[in-house]
């Protein structure tokens, strides 16, 4: 499809698709929706569609895995024209020659007053497409020639590689992709010119990328998309302007893996469809906003996630709605053997796992021969999975039998023979779909080298997507609390991090705890440290119980005294635990983590908020009891080291020797109230950050400070210098 293909659509309702001169309620359009641009004209009733036309055909690759996927913005996965012929079809391992698809793509069914429909991103033998690329950015982005078709959007959270405007995810994005019609280098994956200052800053080919309010999808997660947002997502349009008026520009999304692309694609576009049915074009009305997701990490590069929200821009109800993916798989090397005719097909159904496969290796001509599409998420947990031989002209052919197959509940047995085999695997009915509403379905592309190999790598794959695309967990942060000791610090902490389960891999797989201290939240020491006593790690020894008093009503079982410290010197502590280094990966060395860039042993957090306060010496003195209050330092002069824990970093002094609860009050020289504290944590110190009851910082002088605890009071000086 190139751009400037004419747009025919058909039964498109425009309260689902806001653009600038059409907007929607705010409860009308609660979650991802779609901005449809290129409809403008015909939704403000103007005599013909917009002249932005639907997106010219891109294509994108993830190769950030050990897959490498082709895939374009109507929706086709794989590259079953060889065009272009950089475009891979499922390899893995990257670089082996083994491949793994002919075509695949999402189908979406349902009936419509009366008459089933199901739309196709492709069919058997690449025949059926009636899906066509939407284009993202603004109406005069996208007239611009100099600029041209956005079909998809990248993102990557890998720190080496720098995205332009155009999200490109190319090292300082100044690697072209091709010519434009005025002989210029542009980039298809977007908006962004090779050699050019696209936003105006003066710089070229460096930029972040940024929010898009035109992107069909809600940027900033307060529920509302597109235009439909009042803030625009943040940004409008990448690379140019600050959009939300907030100072910054593109500054408002970011990626949820190493890799992720968006695009969007739609039935409505008559023109786009190529090989129709026997039964004709007919249009369900629907819009599919696609993301999918990649790692490079040993736990995670054996699946790409591939999540599709379906949207009904229809105005009727549809029924017996389904969604699926068909797949027609080839599990070859083609530069050594054509191997569309050795394949079996079969269905793990405790895992709705479709599984194809090359039965015989090809002569050995393969690295590995195995791959399975997953179903994650969708409305339902019944699948239907069927498996059709092109061979024996067993591929559904008009609309009836597709719907039918999809919503038939169907798992057929694995194939008995042999021969060129396609599956669909789908949910459905799941009965209706009205107007805006929309339905989700989220697949993991899987690959293995043998049967086990796969079906572990999509247990991974469902572990990473129900941890939220986030991967492994540290262990849970223990409980502890801290007691000052005279030169030393008694740390006590709780056994509830021995129960922590791995979010990824769902088993247990906590191993040890480390104490650490630091004087000025940086430079961190480490105390103590111990682990199971078990084959795995150093054997550092389990930690001795809590002394005898000492566990309370949190249930600190543990305990240990950090000796040799100086008195009167504020510390800080935290307790972590961590796991034995099993992310999915195994159980490996340091220097192999290192190598294999794996994720190693992970520790729970060192964040401020975990961090407790204490200083070392006599513990609180007796409830009353005020002879021994001081103040540190004295004088306070300009700073301290106690100003680091500040809030804002401002100036700090300390009251410490205190009872567990005292009232302080501070003066002036001359008798005026400047603050009073209330003392009341059962600790022996109290922190004042050197500001009167209007939060204004004290002048320099001498303070007077009384403590009252009871009918006990105590009153001492302290010199601030300025």
């Amino acid at each position: 499809m190139t751009s400037g293909h004419p747009v025919v659509v058909t039964s498109v309702r425009a309260a689902c698709l806001p653009t600038a001169e059409v907007r929607m309620t705010r409860d009308s359009y609660a979650h991802s929706g779609a901005v449809i641009l290129w409809l403008a004209a015909f939704l403000t009733g103007t005599s013909s569609p917009d002249p932005a036309q639907i997106a010219q055909r891109r294509f994108i690759i993830h190769d950030k895995g050990l897959q490498q996927l082709g895939m374009d913005n109507r929706g086709v996965l794989g590259n079953p024209d060889w065009l272009p012929l950089w475009l891979p079809n499922l390899e893995y391992p990257r670089d082996s020659g083994t491949t793994f698809l002919f075509s695949a793509g999402l189908w979406v069914g349902g009936i419509k007053d009366g008459v089933p429909i199901v739309s196709v991103c492709v069919d058997g033998d690449n025949g059926t497409h009636e899906f066509g690329g939407l284009e993202f950015g603004t109406l005069e982005d996208r007239a611009n020639p100099a600029i041209g078709s956005i079909g998809w959007l990248g993102k990557s959270t890998d720190p080496l590689t720098i995205l332009d405007q155009d999200a490109a995810l190319i090292p300082g994005d100044n690697t072209p992709y091709g010519l434009n019609a005025a002989g210029q280098y542009i980039h298809y994956l977007g908006l962004g010119r090779y050699g050019i200052d696209d936003d105006g800053d003066g710089l070229i080919d460096e930029d972040p990328a940024g929010d898009i309010s035109c992107d069909y999808q809600d940027n900033d997660g307060d529920g509302l998309a597109d235009g439909d947002d009042p803030d625009f997502d943040g940004d409008l349009v990448p690379g140019s302007r600050d959009d939300d008026g907030d100072g910054l520009i593109d500054e408002d999304d970011c990626a949820r893996a190493p890799r992720e692309f968006i695009t969007a694609y739609a039935d409505t576009c008559e023109t786009c469809v190529d090989n129709p049915d026997s039964d004709g074009i007919s249009p369900l009305g629907v819009i599919v906003v696609q993301h999918s997701y990649q790692w490079d990490k040993p736990y995670a590069d054996d699946f790409i996630i591939y999540e599709c929200e379906i949207r009904s821009v229809s105005d009727h109800v549809l029924t017996d709605v389904a969604m699926g993916m068909f797949v027609d798989f080839h599990v070859s090397n083609p530069m050594i053997h054509e191997g569309s005719y050795d394949e079996i097909t079969f269905f793990v159904d405790s895992l709705s796992l479709a599984v194809g496969a090359d039965n015989d290796f090809d002569y050995g001509s393969l690295a590995a021969r195995l791959v399975g599409f997953r179903m994650l998420e969708a409305p339902t947990t019944v699948p239907t999975y069927v498996n059709f031989d092109r061979l024996r002209g067993e591929d559904p052919a008009d609309n009836d039998e597709k719907h039918a197959l999809m919503t038939s509940g169907v798992i057929d047995p694995p194939s008995d023979v042999q021969g060129d085999w396609r599956f669909l695997l789908s949910v459905g009915p799941l009965g209706n779909l009205g107007p805006c509403e929309s339905m989700n379905i989220v697949f993991a592309i899987v690959n293995g080298v043998e049967e086990q190999d796969l079906i572990d790598h999509a247990i991974y794959a469902r572990n990473m997507w129900e941890s939220g695309l986030l991967g492994p967990s540290a262990a849970s942060s223990p409980l502890f609390a801290l007691r000052p000791v005279n030169r030393g610090v008694e740390v006590l902490w709780a056994n509830n991090a021995e129960t922590s389960v791995d979010r990824f891999t769902g088993r247990p797989d906590f191993q040890g705890y480390n104490i650490w201290r630091t004087e000025d939240g940086q430079a961190w020491t480490l105390a103590a440290s111990y682990d199971l006593p078990d084959t795995i790690g150093l054997n550092l020894g389990w930690p001795p119980p809590a002394n005898e008093g000492s566990a309370n009503e949190n249930e600190y079982v543990y305990g240990y005294v950090d000796e040799g410290l100086m008195n009167g010197a504020r510390l800080h502590y935290v307790v972590t635990a961590f796991d034995d280094g099993d992310n999915g990966d195994g159980i490996n060395t340091e220097a192999w983590d290192a190598y294999h860039d794996g994720t190693g042993v992970l520790e729970s957090d060192r964040s401020p908020a975990l961090q407790q306060a204490v200083v070392p010496g006599a513990p609180a003195v007796v409830e009353g009891c005020v002879d021994s209050v001081y103040v540190v330092p004295n004088p306070y002069r300009g700073s301290s080291m106690l100003d680091r824990w500040g809030q804002d970093g401002r100036g700090m002094v300390e009251f410490r020797g205190l009872p567990p609860q005292c009232d302080i009050t501070i003066y002036t020289l001359a008798g005026d109230l400047v603050r009073k504290l209330r003392h009341a944590d059962g600790l022996s110190w109290e922190a004042w950050d050197l500001r009167n009851w209007h939060l204004r910082e004290v002048a320099g002088g001498i303070y007077v400070y009384r403590v009252s605890s009871g009918k006990n009071e105590y009153i001492g000086r302290f010199l601030v210098i300025r």
